[in-house]
């Protein structure tokens, strides 16, 4: 009987080490999706940032001077105005002046993981 308890004691505390070695690599695992998972985020996250980057600089200087035009014209619309083609074409930017681009997502990685 003492054998029999003996025996089973071993093959419990066995499946309960071979139970915990299954969870420890199975976290293990786990942390590894996640830091690819985090890896890959941040690697997007950096390809937006160079996308805002690049909107920022093409896009806000020649829009922010439309507006000034437009507002010129709106706090004073009596005043003469110079070229009134160029004051048309100045409010039609100043909504729309972003125009779309097509981005090579490698070349963004490639860009962003030179910069890190």
């Amino acid at each position: 009987m003492k054998r029999l308890a003996a025996e089973f004691v071993v093959i419990v505390a066995g499946i309960l080490i071979a139970l915990a070695v299954d969870e420890w690599r199975q976290d293990r695992e786990e942390l590894r999706i996640a830091s690819e998972h985090l890896s890959d985020i941040a690697l997007e996250l950096r390809g937006n940032l160079c996308t805002v980057e690049r909107i920022r600089v093409r896009s806000l200087q020649p829009k922010m001077a439309n507006l000034q035009t437009v507002l010129q014209f709106l706090n004073d619309p009596e005043a003469p105005v110079a070229d009134p083609a160029a004051l048309l074409q100045a409010m039609a930017r100043s909504t729309a002046a972003a125009t779309p681009w097509l981005v090579d997502d490698d070349l963004v990685r490639a860009i962003a993981s030179l910069r890190a």
